[in-house]
């Protein structure tokens, strides 16, 4: 029998640090440029940054990518 593959855990962004990492990481002001960058629509990260929708797993993937070549 073949074991399941696991799945690696992703960090989970609430809604401040979404708004922190782009704000102040990234020096990003306006949310449609921040979902360009990871593949999403601006109204995807208003509803994360109000905490009325989390990122997805995708998306969560997508955000750890961008800090990672930020350094």
């Amino acid at each position: 029998m073949v074991p399941p593959k696991k799945i690696p855990l992703v960090k989970e962004y609430g809604p401040a640090e979404i708004r922190r990492i782009r704000e102040k990481v990234l020096g990003i002001t306006s949310q449609e440029e921040f979902a360009g960058l990871l593949g999403v629509s601006r109204s995807a990260v208003s509803l994360w940054e109000r905490g009325k929708s989390r990122p997805s797993r995708i998306a969560r993937i997508a955000i750890t990518q961008v800090l990672k070549r930020k350094g």
